[in-house]
């Protein structure tokens, strides 16, 4: 049973506007007996062991170094390590005070979870001026590969590369993103001013503590008043279907939700009071915001896991008067827990909300500081979108230290606490289950279709084939670019435009292409290859099995070889044959071989001769003397004695061989027309 009640934690303080002026850690447990633990920072400069006991939480003030103003290098170390024996577990609160806000946040233990990809979604709002939402994030182990992906509304200013201490600070936008590494214990924070960062998602191969919000928040956009304001933001595998909702009860200027989809096609369903259900479909992370009165309790159901944030409102807002932004997280009802310890801040206007669902565990009874109470009026029923009641609200000023437990050991509650002053606001969950109740699909695998893909040069384009397999309900980001190797032949920008694409698959897809431009041109040149790679843009993603391909870019140009003609008359025992290019360029380097063959009309070789072929060589002449060929020629008036005949040798380029065949007729000057055809002349040739 993973929960936030655990035995490490490595927490950080998020800015607080200008600066805090006060930073605390409140350390629960359910124990009876003293628990002891430690707080150690990782630059060594801070260390603390106190005890803490159910009913009597021990409160430690952490110097104001700690606070993390900046991405700078110089504030990579200021995580806090929180220790306790892991059969004796704690729940600790974070709280910044400054002049002008509050804020707490309820701290999630580092839970080893059964995967190997954790993705967690920032939670934020737009800002006062140019006062930035963040995103801080603390080590849980050495090592860890963290990928931050950008939405499509809010970019992401970080270091480049936070392990070093001159890396360049970039801004990465939709389509982008920026991988590194992450110690136990360090601490970075990337942020954007203008924008909501909700929606930005955070990849790691290992736990990671994830704390977004701003550090002067307005809400809405617009209204008077801002405030900071943090929430420590759960895993998705923790996440969960179904949501109660309650109020800030003594603020009349109501609140927002916000609810955070991790697959497309989510489907949410909202029920609030006796209004009618409202409906939404998301995206993967797409940010869902809606507005609720002050004594409207809601119900919350959804076909695919969900992140729901509770946010108050600016000071001025619908009319307000007191109060500023706040920020908490709402876990799924299934992530309800048996008993909850929490300790009020100062304020002059606190409140606590205890939910619990009407399952097979409800009663009307409930535990308050381990006396049973029988709870004779609700101060609401909740009804989810089909009308069974999903459970009740009630509410309650406090002060102090309590704790509310289940009447039932199986059954589950949950309990928001907040407090307000004129201008000034916190809120925190009480605590929550942790457990891997929605535990990731198989990772999507995307792959080329095959492993070469032949174009014709003058097709002006190669199209590339990716398939995406193994699971499509997620969206996933690739990279495919033009990777030159050794053994590649073609040229960039000789023969191809390079390229490297960003390609996306949506909910659903399962193919893509990728266009790379094939230059033309008026060589004849050879079959030539280059080589395309595929990589993963984040953890989300395994690029399988075909990560690299070959295009093969087939020239459309060629070059014609060939004799003058088709016959030839002599009447002398010299010969000379005539080759030419009649068509084409040959690329420069490339040479292209014939060979000219004499032959018998049986076809018998009786002399070889070969040419070569070079950019702009034209044309080639081979002389014989018949008497010196290798056989007993007989001369016949009008038909042919030898014929010539030319072939490739050797290219690499496309040649074409025409006229190919010349046929030789002999008609000697010494025999007159009358006894030509009567009579031949014997030659020996065998000289």
């Amino acid at each position: 049973n993973l929960s936030s009640y655990g035995s490490e934690f490595y927490l950080a303080f998020p800015r607080n506007v200008n600066g805090a002026t006060n930073l605390t850690l409140t350390v629960h447990t359910l124990m009876n007996t003293s628990v002891q633990y430690s707080i150690e920072s990782l630059n060594q400069d801070f260390s603390y062991s106190g005890t803490t006991t159910a009913g009597d939480p021990d409160v430690v003030a952490i110097p104001l170094t700690y606070e993390v103003l900046f991405s700078f290098y110089s504030y990579r170390r200021l995580g806090l390590h929180i220790s306790s024996p892991e059969a004796e577990p704690v729940s600790v609160v974070a709280w910044s005070e400054s002049t002008y806000g509050y804020f707490s946040f309820l701290g999630l233990p580092c839970h080893t979870q059964p995967t190997n990809s954790y993705v967690y979604y920032a939670v934020s709002s737009h800002g006062l001026n140019n006062f930035s939402g963040h995103i801080l994030l603390v080590g849980c182990k050495n090592n860890t590969n963290v990928t931050i992906v950008p939405n499509q509304y809010a970019n992401i200013t970080m270091p480049a590369n936070p392990q070093s201490p001159i890396s360049a600070y970039k801004t990465y936008r939709v389509g982008e993103s920026n991988t590194f590494v992450i110690h136990a214990g360090q601490t970075i924070r990337m942020y954007q001013a203008f924008s909501d960062i909700s929606g930005s998602k955070i990849i790691s191969d290992a736990p990671l503590t994830v704390i977004s919000g701003h550090s002067a928040a307005q809400i809405p956009l617009g209204a008077i008043g801002g405030d900071p304001m943090a929430a420590q933001v759960t895993p998705t595998i923790t996440w969960g279907k179904e949501f109660l909702l309650s109020p800030h009860h003594n603020r009349a200027s109501g609140q927002f939700y916000k609810i955070i989809a991790h697959r497309p096609g989510t489907i949410i369903q909202r029920r609030c009071g006796t209004s009618p259900t409202v409906n939404a479909t998301l995206s993967s992370g797409q940010v869902y915001q809606f507005n609720t009165s002050y004594t409207s309790y809601c119900s919350l159901i959804s076909n695919k896991p969900i992140f729901v944030a509770h946010v108050g409102p600016s000071t001025f807002f619908n009319g307000g008067t007191y109060g500023d932004p706040t920020l908490n997280t709402v876990p799924p009802i299934s992530q309800y827990l048996y008993s909850i310890e929490y300790t009020r801040y100062f304020a002059i206007f606190s409140g606590v909300n205890l939910l619990i669902p009407r399952d097979q565990y409800f009663s009307n009874n409930l535990i308050l500081d381990n006396t049973l109470y029988s709870v004779s009026s609700w101060d609401s029923i909740i009804y989810f979108p089909n009308g069974t009641i999903a459970g009740y609200g009630w509410y309650a000023s406090t002060s102090g230290t309590h704790t509310f437990t289940h009447a039932n050991a199986s059954g589950g509650i949950f309990l928001s606490i907040y407090g307000w002053t004129t201008y000034r606001g916190y809120a925190f969950s009480g605590g929550m289950g942790l457990d891997p109740i929605n535990p990731p699909l198989p990772l999507p695998q995307v792959s080329f279709t095959q492993d070469l893909f032949i174009v014709t040069e003058g097709n002006y384009n190669a199209i590339i084939h990716l398939n995406r397999s193994a699971n499509v309900e997620e969206e996933v980001t690739v990279r495919v670019s033009v990777t030159p190797q050794q053994l590649d032949t073609a040229e960039v920008g000789d023969d191809y435009l390079s390229t490297s694409s960003v390609v996306t698959f949506r909910y659903g897809e399962t193919l893509h292409n990728v266009t790379i431009a094939i230059n033309d041109d008026l060589y004849a040149e050879p079959t030539e290859y280059f080589t395309v790679r595929l990589e993963a843009i984040g953890q989300d993603v395994i690029v399988f099995p075909i990560t690299e391909c070959t295009v093969e870019i087939n020239d459309n140009d060629y070059i014609q070889i060939g004799f003058s003609n088709t016959s030839l008359n002599i009447d002398s025992t010299e010969l000379t044959l005539n080759v030419s290019n009649y068509h084409g360029v040959i690329q420069s380097g490339e040479t292209s071989t014939v060979q000219l063959q004499v032959e018998s009309l049986s076809g018998s070789v009786l002399n070889v001769t070969r040419f070569d072929f070079y950019n702009y060589s034209g044309s080639y002449f081979a002389s014989f003397n018949l008497s010196d060929l290798p056989f007993f020629l007989v001369y016949n008036q009008n038909d042919a004695v030898i014929m010539g005949r030319l072939i490739i040798y050797k290219s690499s380029i496309n040649v074409t061989i025409k006229p190919s065949v010349v046929s030789v007729i002999y008609s000697s000057k010494e025999t007159t027309s009358s006894s030509y055809a009567a009579s031949t002349t014997p030659v020996d040739c065998m000289t």
